[in-house]
Parts: C-alpha cells; sequence; structure tokens
C-alpha cells in the first residue's frame, strides 16, 4: 500500500511538470502565429505608405510635408483599430532619402517609413497565453523604402511591347 501511495505522489508531481511544458508549449504556438500575423501586418502598412510616399514624391516633388501625409494616411489605413493606429505610423516614421544617403537642400527620390507597435509608442502588442510565462506584451516593426528611379539609356521610359501605330523617340514625343 505505502508504495501504490509513493507511485501516486509521483504521478502528480510529473503531471505538474507537463503541464508547465504543455503551457509553454501552447504559449509559443498561439502568441507566435499572432506576433508574426501582426509584423505581417504592419510590414503591410510599411510597404503601403512607402509606395503611397514614393508615388506623391513624384507628384509633389519638393512639397515633403504632403508627401509626409499622403504616405501616415495610406499606413495608418492598412492598420486595424486595435493596433492603435495614429501612434503605429507617424509624420515622424516617414524619412526622406537620396540614393542611400538622407535628403538635405535636395530632392529626395526615396520614401523609407517604420511602422511600430512597441511601448514607446505607447502600443504594445498585447500577448495571449504569455502572461503565464511572465511575457505580457511585446515590441513589433516593420520598415520599408520604395524609390523613385528612371532609366538612364534614354530620356523616357519605353513600353516593353509598343503599338504598332506609333513609335518612341528619345524626347519623349510621338512620331
Amino acid at each position: 500500500m505505502d508504495t501504490t501511495r509513493r507511485q501516486a505522489g509521483s504521478v502528480v508531481i510529473f503531471s505538474a511538470l507537463i503541464m508547465v511544458v504543455l503551457a509553454a508549449m501552447a504559449t509559443l504556438a498561439v502568441d507566435y502565429g499572432f506576433l508574426q500575423y501582426k509584423r505581417s501586418q504592419l510590414q503591410t502598412a510599411a510597404d503601403a505608405a512607402a509606395l503611397a510616399g514614393a508615388a506623391d514624391l513624384l507628384r509633389s516633388g519638393d512639397n515633403l510635408t504632403a508627401v509626409k501625409g499622403t504616405a501616415v494616411r495610406y499606413g495608418q489605413t492598412n492598420l486595424g483599430e486595435q493596433d492603435v493606429v495614429a501612434s503605429a505610423v507617424t509624420t515622424d516614421d516617414v524619412e526622406f532619402y537620396t540614393g542611400d544617403a538622407p535628403a538635405a537642400g535636395v530632392t529626395p527620390d526615396t520614401v523609407k517609413v517604420t511602422a511600430g507597435r512597441t511601448s514607446g509608442r505607447g502600443n504594445p502588442v498585447d500577448m495571449f497565453l504569455g502572461p503565464l510565462l511572465g511575457w505580457n506584451t511585446q515590441d513589433l516593426s516593420a520598415r520599408a523604402s520604395a524609390s523613385l528611379f528612371c532609366s538612364n539609356q534614354t530620356k523616357c521610359l519605353k513600353p516593353w511591347a509598343p503599338p504598332a501605330k506609333f513609335t518612341w523617340n528619345d524626347t519623349g514625343n510621338l512620331v
């Protein structure tokens, strides 16, 4: 009888240890999957903001305030309300570059955007099962850049397959 009681006690201890391991694995599976999903959303927002900013840079030229506004608007539109969009993508997150260097006094050709959910921004990602292991929140961010470029072979871009009714010349005029 004494042997049976000792075995029952060891099963309880072993079961408790297994439960801790299973909780850690569930936390990893659920929260890691959710973090990857949120990271993907942030990357989509950063990509959209950078592309919209570059397109507006082409239209607006030196009006960098308008370009920042466009980039921020597109970045925030691609996030959900739970992301606290006002702090996930701000005008401070939009940077301008000329080539690889920050633009100073020249018209930039690259827009770089950072989207984030961090403690510093006041919108970290809340974990589901992480608090069981002491992980209440997690910081995530994503960066994207988009550049304007033009082929330096001729003065205008050529279509891949020009229609048969006209041809292009190097001045960009129809012949």
